[in-house]
């Protein structure tokens, strides 16, 4: 899973709400620029950026700080907030974003969401922000009656295959996330999905890597890196699958050969990202730590045990993998296609 750093700007400033409440708002940067090099130079990857200002008038209020951000530091840019008109999506794409993230529109204007997802694809997701288990807009500050898992199915039914989901009760309250919830929503995804609401420590993460969703491909958290509660790298190793969040994936709560990223102030540019030595390195860790690279390698040096059905035995969709103890089918989302 992939961790996203949030950055959410108000007036051009990082700033954090509680529960979607404007007048709950804590400023954690000067510039989204200060608060987003923080992170890429503390070794993230990607960026997750809502334009709170955008969210509350209905069009994009910021798109100077995405085009910034994504010129200076060259990282992919997820960027959402009063994405309501084809012009104000394409005003992000040509600013840089990776992806554009709508909101109330999706629910409230068909036609553009279909138009939208017709010329974009990929490139759009839809957040899917819940109270009480019915979706919340205008930039959570209405809630309607339809279900979160509703939505989800209709959506899907128009061609979106990405979502964002907001439990907007935890937000901002680090009291950590639920996780039958989440595998409820991860039932209905067919495509993938991110997650944000509650993280507030690292063992918040290391649950949500051990439920072992495969369309549940990242994680959005935002107070609890500002917070300090963990390290962007500490973040990254923990959805990796490495629990104890050092990065090498052995559960030894020791770095081998990659150094530690400590707390880092926003603002500062000190720190060393995560570094592997050596490709071997690099390749030994994947294997430890991802499953279906484990069960590709034993596939391919043959020390898998094959296992066949009454089928014809020649036939790719017979043969099965046992990879150590549980049976991956050529088709399984746990494994590669044979």
């Amino acid at each position: 899973m992939i961790l996203y750093p949030a950055i959410d700007i108000a007036g051009g400033r990082a700033v954090r709400l509680v529960q979607g409440d404007f007048d709950a708002e804590t400023v954690y940067a000067a510039s989204s620029l200060e608060a987003a090099r923080a992170w890429v130079d503390a070794g993230a990857r990607y960026l997750h950026m809502v334009d709170l200002d955008g969210a509350r008038t209905g069009s994009p209020q910021n798109l100077d700080h995405l085009a910034r951000v994504v010129e200076q530091l060259g990282v992919p840019v997820q960027y959402g907030g009063g994405l309501r008109s084809i012009e104000a999506v394409a005003g992000a794409i040509d600013a840089g974003a990776s992806r554009a993230i709508l909101g109330t529109a999706a629910f409230a204007d068909v036609d553009f969401l279909d138009e939208t997802v017709a010329r974009y694809g990929k490139r759009i997701v839809v957040s899917v922000d819940t109270r009480g288990g019915f979706v919340s807009t205008a930039g959570w500050t209405k809630t309607t009656t339809l279900p979160a898992t509703a939505a989800i199915e209709r959506l899907q039914d128009r061609g979106v295959r990405t979502f964002g989901y907001t439990n907007v009760d935890k937000d901002g309250l680090l009291g950590g996330p639920n996780l039958d919830e989440i595998r409820r929503v991860a039932r209905v995804v067919r495509g993938r999905f991110m997650y944000s609401g509650g993280i507030g420590r690292l063992e918040d993460l290391v649950a949500l890597a051990s439920l072992r969703q495969v369309n549940l491909v990242g994680v959005i958290a935002g107070k609890a890196l500002y917070e300090k509660k963990f390290t962007v790298a500490e973040g990254i190793a923990a959805l990796a699958g490495d629990g104890d969040g050092d990065g090498d994936g052995d559960g030894d709560g020791d770095v081998d050969s990659a150094p530690a990223v400590g707390p880092l102030p926003v603002g500062r540019s000190t720190a060393t990202p995560v570094e592997v030595s050596t490709t071997s390195d690099w390749l030994s860790r994947l294997i430890r730590t991802s499953p279906a690279a484990s069960w590709l390698c034993a596939v391919r040096s043959g020390t898998a045990r094959p296992r066949t059905t009454a089928g014809d035995v020649r036939s790719r969709r017979s043969i099965s993998y046992a990879w150590p103890s549980k049976v991956l089918h050529p088709r399984s989302p746990a494994g590669a296609r044979v």
